[in-house]
């Protein structure tokens, strides 16, 4: 039996621009993300991963919940929730220099072009398919 795992993804936008990290144990981009604890619902994982990962501290009321979905990749199956967060103004990003090395805002576009990890790559070309961020505009 393949190991299965619960993990969150956070997409998010500022200025049309979408979130992209560089971690140290990885070569392709990705989204701020995480496992989901035994103790936590995907919400609060998604909470506790935004914030360590790239320190930003946001409320629940921002978190829009997109369409789960499940994925195999690296031999694991994946049950993923993504969020989605938008801000108006650029929130201060701060990355821990273990895990994650860099972090930085990019168009769709030229992030789709990137190499981008499974989950990442499926929820932005989902999302591109729905016809993009329709709330920046």
């Amino acid at each position: 039996m393949q190991p299965s795992r619960q993990g969150v993804y956070i997409a998010v936008w500022w200025d049309r621009r979408i979130l992209l990290v560089e971690n140290s144990y990885r070569t392709a981009l990705t989204f701020p993300s995480g496992g989901v604890n035994a103790h936590e619902t995907p919400l609060e994982g998604a909470i506790r991963e935004l914030q360590e990962e790239v320190g930003i501290v946001a409320d629940a009321r921002q978190f829009k919940p997109l369409s789960d979905f499940n994925l195999h990749h690296d031999n694991i199956h994946d049950h993923v929730y993504p969020f989605e967060l938008q801000f108006e103004n650029e929130p201060p990003v701060t990355v821990d220099n273990r895990e994650v090395t860099a972090a930085r805002f990019e168009h769709p576009e030229k992030a789709l072009a990137m190499e981008l990890s499974d989950v990442s790559a499926h929820i932005l070309e989902s999302y591109a398919k729905l016809g993009g961020n329709d709330s920046q505009t």
